[in-house]
């Protein structure tokens, strides 16, 4: 999956960073709380959860900002563009969400 804005690539997943001229600007936080929300108003889920890996920081950050927890690690599971990194999964509860999402 690519997620994108105006045909500017905001994240993949793939084991290949994005690199945009939006980055750095909340487009990513935007998007990921607009779909956590369309995701939880059209179906019954209790939680949500992605991955990435441990040197996608701004995944990282953008995941705690909008109330996603660091719920796993997996050690020294992804190479991307040669180096090794820790696999992480950041979840969210309905309830946590609704709480954050006021």
């Amino acid at each position: 999956m690519v997620l994108g804005v105006a045909g500017d690539r905001l994240g993949t997943d793939g084991d290949r960073p994005a690199r945009s001229r939006l980055r750095g600007r909340g487009a990513g936080t935007s998007a990921l709380a607009q779909w956590t929300t369309l995701l939880f108003e059209a179906t019954a889920w209790r939680r949500l959860d992605f991955a990435t890996w441990s040197g996608n920081t701004a995944m990282c950050r953008v995941g705690e900002r909008l109330a996603f927890v660091r719920e796993a690690t997996f050690r020294r599971a992804r190479v991307v563009e040669g180096e090794v990194y820790d696999s992480v999964v950041y979840g969210v509860l309905r309830e946590d969400w609704a709480v954050w999402a006021g």
